[in-house]
This record gives structure tokens, sequence and C-alpha cells, in this order.
């Protein structure tokens, strides 16, 4: 808008596709594409990803532990 072809700044052709524009221009970076995120603070980090999986996936096993020798108690007091 304003600029003769190929005389446009380079910002202008990298937010052009962005789906937030004014982030882009501001940040002068279009966060969209990388990662998924729309702004760098959007979501969780992978660390925090993965330990909160290995978390969930520890407490998982946790449980069966404790599940599994009750239910074998539990067969040697029928017997």
């Amino acid at each position: 808008a304003g600029y003769l072809e190929g005389t446009e700044p380079e910002i202008c052709t990298e937010c052009a596709n962005c789906p937030d524009e004014y982030s882009c221009v501001s940040d002068g970076h279009c966060f969209a594409y990388s990662g998924g995120a729309s702004t760098p603070d959007d979501g969780v980090s992978k660390r925090t990803f993965k330990v909160s999986l290995l978390a969930i996936a520890a407490l998982v096993v946790g449980l069966a532990i404790i599940y599994q020798r009750k239910q074998r108690q539990e067969l040697r007091d029928q017997v």
C-alpha cells in the first residue's frame, strides 16, 4: 500500500501472510508459523510438557503397582 513493487520494506513481505499482522510488524517476526503459537508466550514449553507427561506416566505406573499388590494380597487371603 503506497510502495512500488520491489521497494516495499522486508517486514511487509514477511508479515503479509501472517494471521496476526499487527504483532508481526511490532515484534518483527511472525510467531504463528514458528511452533504453532500465535505469540511467543502462548502455550507451554517443551520441557514443561515432557516433565508433565513423565509425571503422569509415573503416577499411572505407581497406581498399577499398588493395584497389583492389592489384588495379589486378596488372592492370597482367599487361598
